[in-house]
Parts: C-alpha cells; structure tokens; sequence
C-alpha cells in the first residue's frame, strides 16, 4: 500500500469515527432540549386570555412535538370563574375564582397539528387555537 492510499484510509477511518459520534450524541441533545420545561403565561382579562406582556386576544399557541410546558394561567377578572382547558389532551388547570392563578405542567403530544384551548364556564368567547409543530 503507497503513503497515499494510506493516509485516504485513515483520513476516511476519521470520517467515519467522527460521523460515529455525531450520530451517538445527536439524540442526547435533542431529548435534553426537549426535556427541558418551557415557561407559558397567560393572563385572563376582560373575559379573554393574553400572553403575558401580550395585546392579541386569545392568541394562537405554539409548541414544539415532544415539548414540556409549565403553563401558569393568572385571572385578574374579579367576580368571574375561569380555567384553561385542552379537552383531547385531557389538559386543564384548576378553577380559579376571581383573582389568582393556576399551573398545569403539560408534555405536548408528539404528532403535528392543531388543537383547541378554551375557559370552561366562557367557551364560547374564551378560546383559541394551539399548533404543535
């Protein structure tokens, strides 16, 4: 065997050590991040839900496939009743009565789609969508 073919063996030998590991750590990383909690806040006023520091009322939602999520849900409507509730997930958080608030820690589902978020006594004006890529 020349030098040549020698060291296109071993610079080859490399490639493959080093595709080796990338494709051992890769998964760790990507369920590491996925492990990691996600804050969500949503804030209840004048008979809407908002993002936190947010003006869109009812927004759409988004998540990750996988993905962990604390959800902290805070009323400031005082004198109502109201909870956050993903009915296919069999997500939801406590009632709240007047003012306070409520966490849920939800694992987004691993499939794609969308999905539908509502207040229990206030469905009808009180809800919003959730995409799940």
């Amino acid at each position: 065997m020349t030098i040549r073919a020698r060291n296109r063996v071993i610079t080859a030998g490399g490639i493959v050590a080093v595709l080796a590991i990338v494709a051992t750590l890769l998964p760790m990383v990507a369920s590491s991040e996925l492990d990691r909690k996600r804050d969500v806040h949503l804030v209840i006023r004048d008979m809407a839900y908002y993002l936190d520091g947010k003006g869109d009322p009812n927004p759409t939602l988004e998540f990750r496939r996988g993905e962990r999520v604390r959800l902290k849900v805070t009323s400031d409507d005082p004198g109502m009743e109201h909870d956050f509730v993903v009915k296919n997930w069999k997500v939801a958080t406590k009632s709240i009565q007047g003012r306070g608030e409520e966490s849920v820690n939800i694992r987004i589902p691993k499939r794609a789609g969308t999905d539908t978020y509502f207040c229990t006594p206030h469905a009808a004006k009180m809800r919003g969508t959730i995409v799940v890529h």
